[in-house]
Order: C-alpha cells, then structure tokens, then sequence
C-alpha cells in the first residue's frame, strides 16, 4: 500500500518540466500513505513519485518506483494484486528475471507481455501509474471497484498531466495555484453528502474511474477506456442450494486471498453481518486469535458493542473496543484536514478514530465493505420496491417539507429513476442556493437505466456511484490517514460478478434483505446478528446536534461569513435548526453543511 504521485509534460513547448524539488513536495504532502519508504524517478519529461507502506516483501527491493528488468517500464503502485504469485506461473512469465517477491514487479511483468490489458489479469485493489520509456507513454488503472483512488490533472495548453492519490498531491504543483470550486460539484455534494466521481471539488481536478485505464501519448491525447464492467444478465442457471454454496465458497477464497501479509492484521468488527462474515472466515483460516477492533457510542439505539462481542467471544479474538462521543469536535480540523473534498457521511468519524486506534496494534485490517451493495442489505432497497406498489400522482414539492415521513409519502408519486435520486438526497441544492442548478443526475440516470429488473437498477447504481464515490473515498482516506492498509474481501470482483448474477429474490423479498447471503453463513454467525434488523455504521448526529455539535455548528453556519455560506439561503439553514431543535430529525443535513464549512475553512482559497 502506497501513495503515488507525479507527472508528464508533453506537446511541443511544455510549462513544466519534472523537477525533483516539486516532485518532492508533493510526495510529502501523501507521506502518511506510507511512512517505511519514499522514492523519486525523472526520465525527461515524465516524473514519477511514491510513498510506501510495506506489505509484502519488506526489503528494499520492493521499494518504488521500481524499474523492469528490461529498463523499459517504471511504475508507481498503490494497493495489493492477491494473485500475483499465481500470475508468475503463467507461460509468458516464466523466463521472467524476477529481481523482488513484490506484487508491483508483477505488473511491469504483465504489461511488457500484455500492454494495456494487464489490468485484466488482477485481483486485488490498485491505482497505479506506468511510465513506458520505449513508447513514450503514461499508463493509469484503477481496480474494478475503485477501492484505491486516482485524481488527475490535463491542462493541453501548459502541455502538462498531473496525478495522485489524493487531491493534495495534484494540488502542490505550482500550476494549480488559481483554485476554482466546481459549481457543479458543489451543488451535486449538497444533494448527496460527496461528489461524484469523474468530477472533483476543483473544477481543474478529476478522478478517474473505477475499472477504467488512460493512456496519455506523447502529444498530449489521453485515451480512457473502460476494462471491467458488473454484469446482471444472464443470471445464474445453479439451483438455490448450488448458488448458495457457493456464496460462502466465495466468501471464503475472499478473506483467505486477503490474509496475504508479511506484517501484522486484524479486522474490523461492527456487530453487523458482513464485519462478522469476515472475522469469522479469517477465524477459520488463521492459527492465531484474530485481531478485532469495534467503536461504540453511548446512546444506545446506536451502539453495537454487544453484537461485536458475541462474535467476538464466538472466535476468541483479541478484541479491542473504543468509544466515540461528541468530544471529537477537538479534532475536526485534524480531521477534515484527511478529506480533500467536502464529505459528510458521519461514519467518517467513528472510522477515522478506529483506524487510528487500529493502527497501534495492526498494520492491515479487513472490513465488510461491499455485501449490502451486491446482497441489497439497505433499507431503501426495501422501500423503494413496496413504493412500486403503491401509486399516487406527483405531488407538488412545496406541498411536503423534507423530513424522513413526508419524503417517504413523497416518493410514493415518482418514477423509479426519480425515486432513486430523491431517497439519496440529503438537501435540495436549487432550494438553498435559490438559483436552478446544474444537472447533477445524468450519471446516476445512466446507470439506473442499464439494466432491466428493478432491484438491478438500484444495485447497479450504488455499485457505480455510492459505494466508490461515498463508501470506499470514506475507507480509504480514514485508513491511510493512519498508514493503516484496509481490504475489502466482500468487493472481490468475482464475488461482485457472482452476486450480480443472481435472482433479485435471492436477495430482497419484502422486509427481508441480503437473504441468501444469511444462509450462506448460518452456522458462522450468531443467530442474534442474522435475525436483527440492519442497523448500519450509524451515528448518533442527531442527537449530538441537539447539543454542543449544534451550538458550534449554528455558529458556523449562521454566523461566520465566507463566500459558500453567503451564496446560500440563511433563512432555510436558520428553519432547520429551529425545527431540528423542535424534534425534526435535521442533524444529518446540518451536518452536511457544516462539513461543508469546516472544508472550506480548511481547503478554499
């Protein structure tokens, strides 16, 4: 696990050519991605930069950039290829001079014999950049599910291409001095709590897809192309009891694949099904106590301590437990300083704190990621397909103001596609900003559109938006905020392919969610985790905003001035926290804003 950054001039007269001092400086500004090693690499025009967080093969030569035996390729990684050593066997690579035991050669390996389409050949999560010194080419991937991130940079007139890890790498180049907030994305993060990937924060700044490559050339001409795609048709023809024998298989290759490690690894455990599916296949394949690490809150409708502990005595891990209450407000700013991007999904929080406190003890730690986006495991899942059942004519949106009841009554009137979007919205960016928005819902209508059965449609889109965009930016920046690796066994991609291909009643049919996921694991998870309603990473911000959140954030928000809050409607900010203070359940939308806030204070400029 890494933090890779660097660029490519190209064109005829280029602004910026690779110097080591900023190449330098902006692998700094990604040193907690990885604090074993750091490394720079020129080659003319193209310059190439990496952090490294020691995994596999703790010698330094695993260190990076790392350069082919051949001399012709030079690559930066970040993440793990848990197939590499059964790649090494294959045919073309055998008369490979392998010179480390990395996972990082692997794929140099791959692309001399296979270009562009080595990305096909990994399992794992990776974002790497390969410079090709033959062809005069940078080549970027991202993994299938876009568990490791990858911004960019393409400026044609300065003849320049920047990437990283993260924004801060991109944004410590001296061309990006002029920052310039994208109304667009600004808008679409007020909407659903994140901004959607291919767009950032920054209008100069983009995320390149997950399952996707670009190659840029040596005039400047990026070629991107999409590798990998989830597919929902044909579904599966194996009986119920073959497929859910399979299920587990898979569950289980998942997690074993994901032990892979020269350093120490525990688990995350929250008490939910999918945090337990894991500890409970690393139980089975390890010789020693797992290591599990659980957050608690102390209002108790929230706190799910006591599941955590059921699995955890179950498999006599060595568990470590912490409590998050609203004293964090001491750290936000260390906090929101992780985040490039406005973000206000709260499970932030918690997963900021356990990460740091998980790194004390582990260097890895699997997490359960990923099983309520193929196994529909979301609430809204239910909902959305009982509100196809019931139809009542559009009903006028000044009519309903946006609590929980009255959007559920309000759906009930939509479309599916409509429906989608309004079950994901947090706040209404034309109603506070009192101007009409930009379009913000072509990508998510494009995904909802591809397939054909209803709960497709809805599984679909999260894998393509929610889970890369809000889940996965949320797992990957709390974690490498603390040098900690996460892995993700419920987003193998061939776990992800099999889900797809199974029967939407497998896995939905009315109240009852991620069904054949619970009888695939029925004898590996205590009975009182699968029968009990699913609760999520939730946190109590409503109720921390009735108190000393709400106070700091009224504040804020009603008070400071700044160029974002001064553009918004005071009046409508001002009625929900009045409201909220009344009994409205406003805290998650308040909480948007105020993320929005604490990033401005920290990021604008």
């Amino acid at each position: 696990m890494c933090g890779i950054t660097g660029w490519v001039a190209f064109g005829n007269t280029p602004a910026y050519l690779p110097e080591r001092k900023v190449l330098g400086k902006m692998n700094d500004a990604i040193s907690h991605r990885g604090p074993d090693a750091d490394g720079l690499f020129i080659d003319g025009r193209a310059g190439l930069a990496m952090r490294r967080l020691a995994i596999i093969d703790l010698s330094p030569k695993g260190n990076q950039p790392m350069t082919s035996a051949s001399g012709r390729s030079t690559i930066v990684f970040n993440g793990e290829i848990y197939n590499f050593q059964e790649l090494r066997e294959r045919p073309e690579l055998r008369g490979y001079p392998w010179r480390s035991g990395t996972d990082t050669e692997t794929v140099m390996a791959l692309y001399e014999s296979h270009g562009e389409k080595c990305v096909e050949f990994l399992r794992g999560m990776f974002a790497f950049a390969l410079w090709d010194a033959h062809r005069k080419v940078l080549l970027c991937a991202r993994d299938r599910l876009g568990k490791k991130p990858l911004i960019y940079h393409h400026d044609a007139a300065k003849g320049l291409f920047l990437f990283g890890s993260e924004l801060k790498a991109v944004l410590a180049h001296p061309a990006l001095i002029s920052r310039r907030i994208d109304e667009h994305s600004l808008r679409a993060y007020v909407r659903y709590g994140w901004v959607p990937a291919p767009r950032t924060i920054w209008r100069e700044a983009k995320k390149l897809l997950p399952g996707h490559t670009l190659l840029l050339h040596q005039d400047g001409r990026m070629d991107i192309r999409q590798y990998w795609d989830v597919a929902f048709e044909p579904k599966t023809k194996l009986s119920r009891a073959d497929a859910t024998s399979e299920v587990r298989r898979l569950i289980e290759e998942s997690v074993r694949l994901r032990l892979m490690s020269d350093v120490p690894l525990g688990a995350f455990l929250s008490g939910g099904i999918d945090s337990s599916a894991v500890v409970a296949c690393m139980a089975k394949a390890s010789a020693t106590p797992v290591k599990t690490f659980s957050v608690g809150f102390d209002e108790g409708k929230y706190d799910e301590l006591s599941y955590a502990r059921l699995v955890a005595e179950r498999y006599s891990t060595d568990h470590r437990e912490i409590m998050l209450r609203p004293d964090f407000l001491k750290d936000l700013p260390k906090i929101m300083k992780s985040w490039d991007e406005p973000f206000a999904d709260g499970s932030a929080i918690p997963t900021w704190y356990i990460a740091r406190e998980t790194r004390k003890h582990v260097t890895v730690a699997l997490n359960g990621d990923g099983g309520d986006e193929s196994f529909a495991g979301y609430g809204r899942y239910v909902r959305a397909m009982r509100a196809r059942r019931v139809r009542l004519p559009p009903l006028p949106r000044t009519v309903l103001p946006r609590t929980g009841l009255m959007r559920a009554v309000e759906v009930l009137g939509m479309n599916g596609r409509a429906r989608y979007h309004t079950l994901h919205m947090m706040l209404d960016p034309q109603r506070l900003f009192g101007t009409r928005e930009p379009s913000v819902d072509d990508a998510f209508g494009t995904y909802y559109a591809k397939q054909r059965r209803p709960l497709d449609k809805w599984l679909y889109a999260d894998i393509k938006t929610y889970l890369p965009d809000d889940l996965l930016v949320k797992a990957d920046i709390a974690t490498m905020a603390h040098s900690l690796e996460g892995r993700s066994p419920l987003l193998d991609h061939k776990l992800v392919e099999f889900a797809a291909s199974l029967p939407p009643e497998w896995k939905l049919q009315g109240a009852k969610t991620k069904i054949i996921m619970r009888e695939a694991m029925r004898d590996m998870i205590p009975r009182e985790i699968l029968e009990k309603p699913k609760q999520g990473f939730a946190v109590p911000i409503n109720e921390w905003m009735r108190g000393e959140l709400g106070s700091h954030a009224r504040e804020e928000l009603l008070t400071a001035r700044s160029p974002i809050l001064d553009s918004m409607d005071k009046t409508m900010i001002r009625k929900l926290f009045d409201q909220h203070a009344r009994g409205a359940d406003h805290g998650y939308r308040l909480w948007n804003l105020l993320m929005l806030r604490e990033w401005e204070k920290q990021h604008a400029v």
